[in-house]
């Protein structure tokens, strides 16, 4: 595989992850508005698709690290 070649196929693969991550966000961002709206009441709780969300939630990985939870109480921080 030449240099070229090689490029292209990384900036292919570089564009596909950031497409998937900007989707991912806008998923997120969606679920995060949808469970404020349930929180400040209004929207009322579909069980269900709590149920969903919780089960998804739980397949994420458990990171149990002091440097994560600083990162991310830092981020929850500025989102407020």
């Amino acid at each position: 595989m030449s240099l070229g070649t090689h490029a292209q196929t990384v900036t292919s693969h570089l564009s596909s992850m950031h497409n998937a991550i900007k989707m991912l966000n806008i998923r997120i961002k969606s679920i995060v508005k949808y469970l404020e709206a349930v929180k400040a009441g209004k929207l009322p709780a579909d069980q269900s698709v709590l149920r969903r969300l919780s089960s998804l939630v739980n397949l994420l990985p458990a990171i149990e690290s002091a440097n994560f939870n600083n990162e991310f109480l830092s981020v929850c921080a500025a989102g407020d």
